[in-house]
Protein backbone atom coordinates (compact mmCIF):
# COMPACT_ATOMS: atom_id res chain seq x y z
CA UNK A 1 0.00 0.00 0.00
CA UNK A 2 1.73 3.11 -0.97
CA UNK A 3 1.64 5.34 2.06
CA UNK A 4 1.66 8.67 0.26
CA UNK A 5 -2.07 7.73 -0.77
CA UNK A 6 -3.03 7.50 2.64
CA UNK A 7 -0.44 10.15 4.26
CA UNK A 8 -2.06 11.77 7.26
CA UNK A 9 -5.09 9.08 8.01
CA UNK A 10 -5.60 7.14 11.04
CA UNK A 11 -8.57 5.25 9.44
CA UNK A 12 -10.35 4.69 6.78
CA UNK A 13 -13.45 3.00 5.02
CA UNK A 14 -13.36 2.91 1.50
CA UNK A 15 -13.92 0.25 -1.49
CA UNK A 16 -9.84 -0.08 -0.88
CA UNK A 17 -8.77 0.02 2.51
CA UNK A 18 -10.99 -0.69 6.06
CA UNK A 19 -8.94 0.54 9.59
CA UNK A 20 -5.79 1.30 9.52
CA UNK A 21 -4.38 0.36 12.50
CA UNK A 22 -0.89 1.62 12.31
CA UNK A 23 1.51 2.79 10.80
CA UNK A 24 5.70 2.38 11.07
CA UNK A 25 8.37 4.80 10.52
CA UNK A 26 8.88 3.50 7.53
CA UNK A 27 5.33 4.73 5.81
CA UNK A 28 4.01 0.95 6.12
CA UNK A 29 0.77 0.97 7.20
CA UNK A 30 -0.86 -2.53 9.13
CA UNK A 31 -4.59 -3.49 8.99
CA UNK A 32 -6.76 -6.60 10.01
CA UNK A 33 -8.73 -6.60 6.86
CA UNK A 34 -7.72 -4.40 3.57
CA UNK A 35 -10.62 -5.38 1.08
CA UNK A 36 -9.83 -4.23 -2.50
CA UNK A 37 -10.61 -5.39 -6.48
CA UNK A 38 -6.57 -5.77 -7.09
CA UNK A 39 -3.41 -6.21 -6.05
CA UNK A 40 -0.91 -4.76 -8.36
CA UNK A 41 2.70 -4.33 -7.27
CA UNK A 42 5.22 -2.46 -9.18
CA UNK A 43 7.31 -4.77 -11.47
CA UNK A 44 8.30 -3.03 -14.50
CA UNK A 45 11.86 -4.40 -15.86
CA UNK A 46 13.06 -1.04 -16.34
CA UNK A 47 13.12 -0.87 -12.35
CA UNK A 48 15.34 -3.75 -12.25
CA UNK A 49 18.38 -5.13 -13.00
CA UNK A 50 20.55 -8.21 -12.52
CA UNK A 51 17.49 -10.77 -13.55
CA UNK A 52 17.54 -14.83 -12.92
CA UNK A 53 15.00 -17.18 -13.69
CA UNK A 54 14.86 -18.58 -10.59
CA UNK A 55 15.82 -22.24 -10.05
CA UNK A 56 15.48 -25.12 -7.57
CA UNK A 57 11.84 -23.81 -7.50
CA UNK A 58 10.14 -27.15 -6.90
CA UNK A 59 12.15 -28.41 -4.02
CA UNK A 60 11.68 -24.79 -2.56
CA UNK A 61 7.68 -25.24 -3.11
CA UNK A 62 8.16 -28.69 -1.47
CA UNK A 63 9.63 -27.47 1.63
CA UNK A 64 7.00 -24.94 2.19
CA UNK A 65 4.31 -26.18 4.56
CA UNK A 66 0.59 -25.05 4.45
CA UNK A 67 -0.80 -24.65 7.78
CA UNK A 68 -4.17 -24.00 9.32
CA UNK A 69 -4.14 -22.29 12.79
CA UNK A 70 -5.95 -20.03 15.49
CA UNK A 71 -4.53 -16.13 15.06
CA UNK A 72 -4.52 -15.28 18.66
CA UNK A 73 -4.00 -11.67 17.71
CA UNK A 74 -7.31 -11.81 16.08
CA UNK A 75 -9.93 -13.66 18.96
CA UNK A 76 -8.43 -17.01 17.84
CA UNK A 77 -9.93 -16.70 14.51
CA UNK A 78 -9.10 -19.87 12.51
CA UNK A 79 -6.76 -19.24 9.26
CA UNK A 80 -4.52 -20.75 6.80
CA UNK A 81 -1.58 -19.97 5.56
CA UNK A 82 1.99 -20.33 6.55
CA UNK A 83 4.70 -19.77 9.45
CA UNK A 84 7.13 -16.87 8.67
CA UNK A 85 9.73 -18.01 10.08
CA UNK A 86 9.83 -21.57 8.21
CA UNK A 87 9.67 -19.69 4.47
CA UNK A 88 12.12 -17.16 5.80
CA UNK A 89 14.49 -20.78 5.94
CA UNK A 90 13.99 -21.55 2.29
CA UNK A 91 13.12 -18.04 0.87
CA UNK A 92 14.40 -15.37 3.17
CA UNK A 93 13.20 -12.64 0.16
CA UNK A 94 10.09 -12.96 1.61
CA UNK A 95 10.07 -12.09 4.62
CA UNK A 96 9.74 -9.05 6.82
CA UNK A 97 10.37 -7.93 10.19
CA UNK A 98 8.49 -4.86 11.98
CA UNK A 99 10.01 -2.60 14.57
CA UNK A 100 7.98 -5.09 17.52
CA UNK A 101 9.97 -8.22 15.82
CA UNK A 102 6.74 -9.47 13.99
CA UNK A 103 7.77 -11.46 10.64
CA UNK A 104 5.26 -11.07 7.92
CA UNK A 105 5.37 -13.22 4.46
CA UNK A 106 5.10 -11.49 1.06
CA UNK A 107 2.41 -13.89 -0.25
CA UNK A 108 1.92 -12.33 -3.68
CA UNK A 109 5.69 -13.23 -4.38
CA UNK A 110 5.51 -16.96 -3.68
CA UNK A 111 3.62 -16.90 -7.14
CA UNK A 112 6.92 -16.59 -8.99
CA UNK A 113 8.67 -19.68 -7.33
CA UNK A 114 5.14 -21.35 -7.88
CA UNK A 115 5.57 -20.25 -11.98
CA UNK A 116 8.89 -22.41 -11.97
CA UNK A 117 8.02 -25.07 -9.83
CA UNK A 118 4.74 -25.92 -12.83
CA UNK A 119 7.77 -25.84 -15.32
CA UNK A 120 10.21 -27.96 -13.56
CA UNK A 121 7.07 -30.33 -12.93
CA UNK A 122 5.73 -30.20 -16.52
CA UNK A 123 9.70 -31.51 -17.27
CA UNK A 124 9.54 -34.24 -15.29
CA UNK A 125 6.22 -35.32 -16.14
CA UNK A 126 7.21 -34.65 -20.12
CA UNK A 127 10.22 -37.39 -19.13
CA UNK A 128 7.84 -39.94 -17.55
CA UNK A 129 5.77 -39.46 -20.50
CA UNK A 130 8.65 -40.37 -23.05
CA UNK A 131 10.05 -43.30 -20.92
CA UNK A 132 6.65 -44.79 -20.77
CA UNK A 133 5.38 -47.56 -22.43
CA UNK A 134 0.91 -47.04 -22.79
Amino acid sequence: MNADLLDGLDSASTNTVSTIVARDASGNFSANVITCVDVNSTSDIKLKTNIQTLTNSLNKVLSMRGVEFDRVDLNNKHQVGVIAQEIEAIVPELVSEDSEGTKTVAYGKITSLLIEAIKELTEKVKVLEANSKY
